[in-house]
């Protein structure tokens, strides 16, 4: 076990703690954890994986644990220091193939990822309980937990973002993203998740038109899934991998 760190384009510190496996192999699992936690918050879900003998990165992302940064980009910023962590890998391990793992906002993270132009080393994506957009989730949010209108409150809220953080959380969409997306992806989500709604995550699955599996969850809150039916859950992700690598 190893620390890594980048300094990425804006001139942030980013921060990851990497994990070697025991018999070095040709797969880096790239893990982005999620919304107001850092790394620690999914390590329990990254240890099956070097059990099985993959290597695994598990990143800081900006203004979260050892990483700089004062904002949060729901995906949309952090994306383009996952590009960064994934030339890191490359540098490492110029051979490795690379998986995007994500849970929550990393999960959108790792799709938003997928729709940018990566190397060939990137062959694939894991997320789960990713969002459609945060624009999408915070209305539903609004309306589920406020019984609240998206206007005026969101606009206002894009606007002050901008404002603040130089950014419009409304381009954190990675439905979109998935339009300019080739990678095979496995889709994952709690049947009883009502954070990032499970329909959110079928949504996701029937927009996209390349390579993909889906797998839901029964009875499984946000983030759950793995915690619920760990049998079935690492079953379909190591399937998954051995199918496209």
């Amino acid at each position: 076990m190893s620390e890594w760190q980048i300094k990425n384009k804006e001139g942030l510190n980013l921060w990851a703690q990497y994990y070697p496996a025991k018999d070095e192999n040709e797969i880096t699992i790239l893990a982005i954890h999620g919304y107001t936690v850092d790394h620690r918050d999914i390590v329990p879900a990254i240890k099956p994986f070097v059990e099985q003998g993959y290597s695994v990165l598990a990143i800081d992302q900006r203004g979260r644990g050892n990483s700089e940064g004062d904002y949060l980009g729901m995906g949309y910023l952090e994306k383009n220091d996952v590009i960064e962590w994934i030339d890191a890998i490359i540098e490492h391990s110029p051979n490795n193939k690379i998986i995007l793992y994500g849970e929550s906002m990393g999960a959108a993270t790792a799709l938003l990822t997928a729709g940018e132009k990566l190397p060939e080393n990137v062959i694939g994506v894991i997320e789960d309980c990713g969002y459609t957009s945060a624009y999408e989730m915070f209305e539903d949010q609004l309306k589920e937990r406020f019984n609240l209108p998206a206007f005026p409150f969101l606009p206002v809220a894009e606007l002050i973002g901008q404002i603040r953080a130089g950014y419009d959380f409304g381009n954190a969409s990675p439905i979109k993203a998935l339009k300019n997306a080739t990678l095979p992806i496995l889709f994952i989500h709690g049947g009883d998740d009502t954070y990032v709604p499970t329909w959110m995550g079928e949504k996701l699955y029937d927009s996209y038109q390349n390579q993909k599996e889906l797998l839901i969850i029964p009875g499984a809150e946000h983030g759950a899934s793995a915690d619920i039916n760990p049998d079935l859950y690492y079953k379909t992700i190591f399937e998954f991998i051995s199918n496209i690598k």
